[in-house]
């Protein structure tokens, strides 16, 4: 699938954010999403989602951080996340998502890779819901958000699996 097909699809998501968590710096994916989300937002919403992006990705102490152009470092330092004007929210917004486009681009292709050779998380599970054969669109969909909802409980169970072993080794 294309990257614009693998956001419309909510089973395929899950299964690459699985993949990517296991296999590299999940970061720019997140990164990438929550700023589609904030740009699908409207204004006085998106202005309030920032300030958590901005920590979360951009500060210099974010859990997450992604590195974004210097020159765009050093403007994102002298504002203050929740006084940046609507026209520069939607300039930073997608300048980062231009900046870690090729990271996740990179990632996907690992994931195609691996996926030929059946080797990601949740393959079987892609693999029955694309066996599934049915006219109707709207059971395709309903099955593929239940399947994206169960493969969501497993990603959670390896995110509180690798947490807690992070903490016991530190």
């Amino acid at each position: 699938r294309r990257s614009s097909d693998l956001k419309e699809h909510p089973a395929y998501i899950m299964v690459f954010l699985q993949h990517v968590v296991l296999q590299f710096d999940c970061s720019p994916v997140l990164c990438y999403l929550h700023a589609d989300l904030i740009r699908n937002a409207n204004v006085k919403e998106g202005k309030k989602q920032f300030v958590d992006f901005f920590h979360s990705f951009l500060d210099k102490g974010a859990l997450l951080r992604v590195q974004v152009p210097l020159h765009f470092s050093f403007d994102l330092d002298r504002n203050r996340p929740d006084m940046i004007t609507e026209e520069v929210l939607k300039k930073c917004l997608q300048e980062v998502q231009g900046h870690v486009f090729p990271e996740i681009n990179r990632q996907l292709e690992d994931f195609r890779s691996k996926r030929v050779l059946g080797m990601t998380p949740g393959e079987l599970e892609l693999t029955e819901l694309e066996s599934y054969q049915t006219k109707d669109k709207t059971i395709t969909e309903s099955k593929e958000k239940q399947l994206a909802e169960q493969l969501l409980m497993k990603l959670e169970e390896m995110h509180l699996t690798i947490s807690a072993g992070r903490k016991s080794v530190v």
